[in-house]
């Protein structure tokens, strides 16, 4: 469902606090006071008591969705505390009211890559292109790619300006041992012994697996998580100005049909060396 600007449906929103947080809090101003801290902490518990990993004595089926919906619910609200934050978006300004039932089930759709009309509004003009910078000269890669390769490949931003945006993603995202001591999964001290053991082949999650220290369900988790708290690079690349939102929107387009098209086509080849093996 596409979201207007400043505008998210009460009614959803209601919807996916109660998913996280197990209660209804009708309250006027419980959105606007509602802060990413409480977010962050109510998505941890509702992870714990959903993750098909960590549950394995329930039914399948019913543990799955209920794991989607929890990550759609976070989205959703996380969505709404970026546009919250940037855009002074307000609870008078959400369009149904708590009692026009809407179905659930919208919490279930794919929050968008990067809402950018409702993110940002362009105040400045474009900066002019670095001469010391080096962008793409060739053909675009006929494989499915990721939102700064792709950005990259077509032309749209230099190798510098791509490898900065990842570092600034990076910069985002707390390290999984930092995660995992702050949800009493793993002791301080044992980040340390982990990071130092330099003879167990592997990231920091699988060293911890290898040594007993978490489970291969809690790093999935983990990196899920850490995931979800860094923003789209295509924010990097407005606040820059480096691109305008309707570069953005438009190289996202155009990215999902590239994605598309190849995707059916690796597809076709596998089946037909399947085929004929």
């Amino acid at each position: 469902m596409q979201r207007s600007k400043n505008h998210f449906s009460k009614s959803l929103l209601f919807d996916a606090y109660f998913v996280l947080f197990g209660k209804h809090d009708t309250r006027a101003n419980v959105m606007q006071v509602f802060q990413q801290s409480d977010l962050k902490a109510a998505y941890r518990d509702a992870v714990r008591a959903s993750h098909p990993d960590l549950n394995p004595g329930m039914n399948t089926e019913f543990i799955n969705a209920r794991f989607r919906k929890v990550t759609a619910a976070y989205e959703l609200l996380n969505d709404y505390l970026t546009a919250r934050e940037t855009t002074k978006v307000s609870a008078a300004r959400f369009g149904a009211a708590p009692g026009n039932k809407q179905t659930s089930t919208h919490c279930h759709q794919q929050a968008p890559h990067i809402n950018v009309n409702n993110t940002f509004r362009q105040r400045d003009p474009i900066r002019p292109k670095n001469q010391n910078h080096h962008y793409y000269d060739g053909l675009m890669p006929t494989i499915g790619l990721k939102t700064g390769l792709f950005l990259y490949y077509s032309k749209k931003v230099s190798f510098e300006d791509l490898t900065e945006s990842l570092v600034w993603q990076r910069n985002m995202r707390p390290p999984i041992g930092e995660l995992a001591v702050q949800w009493k999964w793993l002791h301080s001290h044992f980040v340390s012994v982990i990071l130092s053991n330099v003879e167990t082949y592997g990231q920091f999650g699988e060293r911890a697996v290898k040594m007993g220290l978490l489970k291969e369900a809690q790093v999935k988790v983990l990196l899920r998580h850490q995931s979800l708290l860094q923003k789209p690079l295509g924010h990097f690349f407005i606040a820059n100005r480096i691109l305008t939102p309707s570069d953005i929107k438009e190289s996202l387009a155009v990215m999902n049909v590239h994605n598309r098209v190849f995707a059916d086509e690796r597809y076709r080849r596998e089946q037909l060396l399947l085929k004929y093996t």
